[in-house]
Parts: structure tokens; sequence; C-alpha cells
């Protein structure tokens, strides 16, 4: 038999009885007075957030102002010894870390290698054209243009020249920019190998500290009060804008006008009334700041140029700006070597490929035109190599002797006698060996 599962309850329907339902926000806030609120705190954001933005702006005049003058830094820098500024040590680190001068002077002897073999291969490609186009001439003036019928070397090797010359061009500019390396580098040297090679205890030896306040004439001392009386009002006007600007975001975030819009007949009209409350307290109040702002950038920039001047007097504070500028060039004039040097090996680089191929190029065309010689040469049945005249083959003019060694019997014929006169051999009649000279047309009568 199959046994039945027994049922132990059946579901019942179930039905949601939305006919008196209200939403839990509904039941609190009616729509219309929710859609009125959000519209007014939309509102109300918009107008604090420009009143905060021009607090924010009339803060921001000042600190650039106090920024502009390095205040209060410069008098810190006055009233106490400070040894060597803390951008100063950066510098000094990124240097080191980055092997300073030793790793410029690297880079710059590859720049030169570079350099160098360009300057090679550029050179060689111009004797090669130069060579080809003095034989070229030289056959044309020894036959004439009615015989010597080829393209002169100007005309044939043009595109050669061209090209030659735009890579010189460039190669010119370019030693142009490594000379300026080497004058940065002459001057900027000794400062960037106390940047590379020194230490901090090093450093703080060749930059004088600043005065103690005690060695101040009494002119600084005033001067420093009065700056210290006017960062004092900026101090208080700072202070005074954070605080307005606390106030209105406290004031705005417990701003919630719910009876005024439920019971308005004019949504706009209510919202604009609840906003002109702050602008008509905030606005006297932030002109009255940024007024006291123009007014204590005009003070302070008078105060300080006065300050700056009375305190410039004293020679340890020259010799300390002086110092610190120049060792902050040295380190910017660092940074602009780096930069040139790396566009310099990167510009040689690059010119190689293109310098090499004219290289060859120009190879392969003075190659082809010594043969197309040489045809010419065949065709008016000439033995060039003979009729040149022996120094055309050696550049420095020098003409390479031989030793001749006659033999016992040997002599000079009759038409050997005639195309030398001066050179008396007389037979050797006794069988004894003369050294002479050989000159062309002789026979040559090797010993063994």
């Amino acid at each position: 038999t199959i046994i039945q599962p027994t049922v132990m309850a059946k579901a019942k329907s179930f039905e949601l009885a939305t006919k008196d339902f209200v939403g839990l926000f509904d039941s609190l806030i009616p729509h219309h007075l929710h859609a009125a609120m959000t519209r007014y705190q939309r509102s109300k954001a918009e107008a604090i957030g420009k009143l905060i933005g021009e607090y924010d702006g009339c803060k921001a005049s000042l600190q650039a102002i106090l920024q502009k003058h390095n205040l209060p830094g410069a008098l810190e820098a006055i009233e106490q010894p400070i040894g060597v500024p803390e951008a100063i040590k950066d510098k000094m680190r990124q240097v080191q870390s980055e092997g300073g001068l030793r790793s410029l002077k690297a880079s710059i002897s590859y720049l030169n290698d570079l350099s160098g073999n360009a300057h090679e291969k550029l050179n060689k490609i111009e004797q090669t054209l130069q060579g080809e186009q003095a034989e070229d001439e030289n056959y044309r003036r020894r036959f004439g243009s009615s015989k010597w019928k080829r393209v002169d070397s100007q005309n044939a090797a043009s595109s050669y020249l061209a090209k030659l010359q735009q890579i010189k061009s460039a190669v010119n500019s370019a030693e142009e920019a490594d000379q300026l390396i080497l004058t940065r580098l002459q001057r900027f040297g000794p400062d960037l190998e106390l940047l590379t090679e020194g230490s901090l205890e090093e450093l703080a030896l060749i930059i004088p500290a600043a005065h103690h306040t005690n060695r101040l004439s009494p002119a600084s001392k005033i001067a420093i009060d009065r700056v210290k009386e006017w960062l004092h009002q900026a101090e208080s006007v700072i202070f005074e804008i954070e605080n307005q600007k606390s106030s209105l975001q406290a004031k705005s975030d417990a701003d919630y006008p719910t009876e005024q819009l439920s019971r308005a007949n004019d949504i706009s009209q209510v919202i604009q009334h609840e906003l002109s409350k702050y602008t008509n307290d905030v606005r006297p109040r932030l002109l009255d700041l940024q007024t006291a702002v123009e007014s204590l950038a005009n003070s302070i920039t008078v105060i300080n140029a006065e300050f700056v001047a009375v305190c410039k007097q004293g020679s340890d504070l020259r010799e300390r700006e002086a110092t610190l500028n120049r060792l902050d060039s040295a380190y910017k004039h660092y940074l602009l070597m780096q930069k040139d040097v790396s566009d310099g090996i990167a510009f040689y680089s690059s010119l190689q490929a293109p310098v090499d191929r004219l290289l060859s190029d120009v190879s392969d065309y003075a190659l082809s035109r010594q043969v197309e010689a040489d045809d010419i040469l065949q065709a008016l049945n000439v033995d060039g190599r003979v009729d040149t005249p022996i120094q055309s083959a050696y550049p420095s003019g020098s003409i390479p002797h031989f030793d001749y060694q006659f033999g016992v019997g040997n002599s000079m014929t009759q038409q050997q006698q005639q195309q030398y006169p001066n050179l008396s051999i007389n037979n050797n009649p006794k069988g004894e060996s003369s050294k002479k000279t050989w000159m062309p047309g002789m026979p040559i009568n090797y010993k063994d």
C-alpha cells in the first residue's frame, strides 16, 4: 500500500488591506511641506556656500600676502639660529641619491663620446666626397669636357651634400648646447661637489647662522616689533574670519522654518525672506573683514620692506642669504644640466642611424664613381694609374722610392739612356753591383 503523507497545516491566502494604509513619513509631514522644506534647504545651502566662499577668499588673500613676504618665517630666522634650512637639506639628499656630480660627469663623458663618434663619421663622409670630387676635376682638366663625358661631382653628389649639410647644421646647434653644459658645470661645479660629497655638518659650516636678537641693532629690533604687531593683527583677523564662519554654519544647521513654510501661501516669498536674514546679518561683517584684510595687506607690505632693508645691514645675514642663493642656484642648474645632457644623448643616439646610412651611401657612391672612371679611362685607352701623377695617390705628397740592385751584366738600353740622361750606369764592366734608384720604365732584376 502507498502511504500518503499527513498534511499538518494548510496555508491561508493573505491580503494586505490598503484601504486605510498611510505611509509613516506621510503621517508626520505633509507632502507639500516636505517639498517646500527641500526647496528651502537647497536654496539655503547655495546661499551659505557663497558666503563661506567669500570668507575663505578673504582668509586666503591675507595668507598669500604673508607667504609672499615669508612671514612669520623671516622673523623666526632672525630671532634664532636655524642652521641649514630643511629645503637645502632635501635638495642635498636628492642630489646625493641621484649620484650628483659624479653621475652628471659620467653622462657628459658619454655625451662627448657620442658627439666625437658623430664628428668622425661626418668628417669621413666629407673627405670621401671631397676626394671623389678632386679626382673627377683632375680627370676633367686632363682630358677636357669633350672626352670626360659624365656628370660632374658637384651635381652627382648634390643629394649627399644636402643631407650632410643638414646633419652638420643640427650637430653645430647641439655643440652649442654641449658647450653651455660645460660652462654651467665649470661655474656650479664646486657647489655641486659640496651637495654631492658633503655632509649636513659640512654644509652647516659654510652657511652663516641667523642673528640672535641680542646682536641686532636697535633699528632692527624696532622693525621686528612693528612686523610682529601687524602679524598679530593678521592673526586676529584670521581668527575672526574662522569664528564668523563657524557661527554662520551653526546657525544654518539649526535653521528649519517649518512653521513659516506650513502657513505660507507663497513659498518663494517665504524662502526669500528667510534667506535675507543671513545676508542682512553676515554681509556687513564680511565687508568689514574684507576692508581690514586689504588695509593689512598694504601695511604689511610697507612694514616688511622696512624690516628687510634694516635687517640686511647685518653682514651675517647678507652672507647667509648669498650662500643659500648660491646653493639653490647650483641645484636648479644641476637639474637643468641633467635634462640637457639627457636630451643631448637622445639626439646623438637618434643621429647614429642616419649618419651610418649616409656614410654607407657615400661609400657606395664613391666606389661606383671610381668604377665609372675606370671604364671611361679604358675606353680612352689610358691607364689612369700610370698616367696620373704619383703624388695624387699619396695625400702627404711624398713619392716612394724603391731601391734597385743592378746585377752583373745589367745595363741601360739606349732608349732608357735617352729617357734618363742624368743617370749613369756604365754597364758595370768590372761585374760590380751598383745600387741606384729605380725610375719608371726601367726593368727590375730582384736579387736572390
